[in-house]
């Protein structure tokens, strides 16, 4: 049965969210990212040595998701209003907006500085990661044709990197053949057929 646009909407928002700050950590593990978001949304509700503790990564995770999940139903909103079937441009558009607001709504609230001050790193970081969740929310609120044609194309992408290329066997195609009994076929085939037989050949002379 096929969700409604609300409920695919939270899951969208949830996996989106998930996904987001799971690229954060890892790149925030690998020194790449220089700006913990999380431990910024705790710090509104918790002492700052709670924050940075992996309790506080937690609660602003939760935090972090909750947000995540009402503006996925905002979004649904918006896109039911326009009556709108192909989202993913719409998903792709708003992650851009949320790395915006990120970078200049944020920093005065102290939550965290703007990214693009904090290097090219976390530049490009923080900008994948609120571009998979627009995607991610984008194609939950998408209709079922659009989801299906959209798996479809990035199945088929990953099937041609990995199968290898082979090279096309041409052959020519013979309408008419000997069988074994010294009669015509009529059968096509694809491959290349010797001369008639010895023993035909014998009979004929």
């Amino acid at each position: 049965m096929t969700r409604n646009i609300w409920t695919r909407a939270l899951w969208g928002g949830v996996i989106g969210i998930t996904a987001a700050d799971l690229l954060l950590a890892i790149a925030r593990a690998a020194g790449g990212m220089q700006v913990n978001l999380l431990a910024g949304l705790a710090d509104l509700v918790a002492a700052q040595w709670v924050a940075y503790s992996p309790s506080g990564m937690i609660l602003g995770f939760v935090i972090h998701l909750l947000a995540g999940a009402l503006f996925a139903l905002l979004f649904a909103a918006i896109i039911r209003s326009f009556n709108s079937r192909h989202n993913l441009i719409a998903g792709a558009i708003t992650g851009l907006l949320l790395w915006l607001i990120w970078g200049l709504a944020l920093p005065p609230l102290g939550i965290t500085p703007a990214p693009w001050a904090a290097g090219t790193a976390t530049t490009i970081i923080s900008l994948l990661s609120t571009l998979i969740y627009g995607l991610i929310l984008g194609y939950a609120v998408s209709e079922e044709a659009v989801r299906e044609r959209a798996w479809r194309v990035l199945v088929s992408l990953r099937q041609r990197s990995i199968t290898p290329k082979t090279k096309k066997v041409v052959s020519r195609p013979i309408s008419r053949v000997l069988s074994k009994s010294g009669h015509l076929s009529g059968r096509k085939v694809t491959f290349p057929l010797k001369r008639p037989y010895p023993r035909a050949r014998r009979a004929a002379s």
